[in-house]
């Protein structure tokens, strides 16, 4: 990979991991808000047991939470840029 399109990857895991941030502490001051506030819960498109609104919240903060874990551990392997390259990459033909 190109050491350039490595540079454009890094500034995007970067934003977007600073867009999960704010994500999770406006889920988390939804959940908050939402202690309180019984639902119906779902399960297989059907109601199920009564839950609240803050439960639900949470489990949209765990998820985000795993996807948070998945991206830094991607960082070691996507950011890998090739230096330099062939042998003759500088010379004006290829060896014969």
């Amino acid at each position: 990979m190109r050491t350039g399109d490595v540079l454009v990857l890094r500034d995007a895991h970067r934003t977007i991991l600073a867009q999960r941030a704010r994500l999770l502490d406006a889920l988390a001051e939804l959940a908050e808000r939402g202690a309180d506030m019984v639902m119906a819960g779902r399960t297989h498109g059907q109601h199920a047991v009564p839950i609240t609104f803050g439960l639900r919240a949470a489990t949209w903060i765990d998820a985000t939470n795993r996807n948070v874990i998945r991206l830094r551990q991607l960082e070691p392997r996507l950011f890998v840029a090739l230096i330099g390259g062939a042998p003759w990459h500088t010379q004006d033909s290829p060896p014969s």
